[in-house]
């Protein structure tokens, strides 16, 4: 993108790696320290040391969101969905295009959405691309029940930015971004905040699960978002409550939880550190055109629901595929033949469910028979 006036890329790149940097030198909790040696006219130590800097990074982060998403925007090419080889490739069909490979840059399940034929948004690789790449275009969304749904989880940080620097997210109104990607330990968090005085971080969660009026997250198990949150927790004790933002993109949904049959530990992590955060989960819904949302609304979270049905048991359906016919001995019931095709298994367990499963879906075990 272009650099502000009087400002090279190369001092731009440094001028935020030496915010993160300086963010990196403490902790987030601490950026606000009350102690007398840490103040400089009733600033924090660090706010004195970083304040023309986060400034001019804060400018640069709204200017390089608003860029990256019209950049996305342009020029955008449907598509229908043919399949996806690997996490990060789709192959599709358009117009004029014929059959082609687009990047995928989203590496969750999205079952639910990346359906036969489904219609896809592309947008041109940048120019300045790794010459490596080898595919032309990006899938920047995914068509359900006719409308967008922004699966770019890149874009979906530099919407959530927009959103908090014109003040559209509900408890978030008094939010100001100092900084974009900091460091801070062995993480990275999407957003360092300005809140009351106090600085937090911020982790933003882009949410592509739901139905029946309810959003959920993550719709593939995340050991990284786990311990995002007991990172987040311990900044917690230092001074403001770090804001974990899920930002859900449809408007056709009126709750949220997080999804305890795919990750139960994460289900269990955001509810134990729920008192340690600040939870806020924003939904927006997209037009075809793929531009900003005028309207964000605010999602509630059933906590007692969660502690009521986040438990380890249940009844699960275990699909099978065969691709050639298959004998098998089964104890008593002596050799059984089963023909290439799909069979579906029906359990249960009312405890240990995730052991029960993980046994399942093992190559070797021992049989019960």
């Amino acid at each position: 993108m272009p650099a502000p006036a009087g400002e090279s890329r190369h001092q731009r790149a440094q001028l935020l790696n030496q915010v993160g940097d300086q963010a990196d030198r403490r902790p987030v909790g601490e950026l606000a320290s009350t102690h007398p040696s840490d103040r400089r006219g009733g600033r924090s130590w660090l706010g004195w040391a970083l304040s023309p800097l986060v400034r001019s990074a804060s400018a640069l982060c709204c200017l390089r969101a608003l860029l990256v998403l019209s950049s996305l925007t342009r020029n955008l090419t449907v598509a229908r969905f043919i399949d996806r080889p690997n996490r990060f490739i789709v192959r599709c069909e358009a117009p004029g295009l014929g059959r082609l490979r687009a990047h995928m840059p989203n590496p969750g399940r999205m079952w639910e959405l990346l359906l036969p034929a489904v219609r896809l948004w592309l947008a041109p690789a940048p120019r300045a691309a790794d010459s490596t790449r080898r595919t032309a275009y990006t899938v920047v969304a995914v068509e359900r029940d006719g409308e967008p749904v922004l699966v770019h989880t890149h874009a979906s940080n530099d919407v959530a930015r927009q959103l908090v620097e014109q003040r559209r997210i509900p408890g978030l109104e008094d939010a100001e971004i100092l900084a974009a990607e900091v460091k801070v330990g062995h993480s990275r968090f999407d957003f360092l905040l300005r809140r009351a005085r106090q600085q937090v971080l911020m982790e933003v969660k882009s949410v592509t699960l739901f139905g029946n009026q309810m959003a959920m997250f993550p719709d593939a198990p995340t050991l990284r978002g786990r311990r995002h949150l007991e990172e987040l927790a311990t900044q917690s004790s230092r001074g403001a409550r770090p804001v974990v933002l899920f930002l859900v993109h449809s408007r056709r949904v009126d709750r949220f939880l997080p999804d305890y049959h795919t990750d139960l530990e994460f289900a269990h992590t955001l509810l134990r550190l729920r008192s340690q955060l600040d939870v806020v989960v924003a939904a927006i819904g997209w037009r075809p055109a793929l531009g900003l949302p005028r309207r964000v609304d605010r999602l509630p979270i059933d906590w007692s629901m969660l502690a009521r049905e986040a438990q380890d048991g249940g009844a699960y359906l275990l699909l099978l595929r065969l691709t050639r016919a298959h004998s098998v001995r089964i104890g008593k019931l002596g050799t059984r033949r089963f023909d290439a095709g799909y069979y579906l298994y029906v359990g249960s367990a009312m405890r240990n469910l995730t052991a029960r499963i993980n046994r399942h879906l093992r190559k070797t075990k021992t049989h019960h028979w």
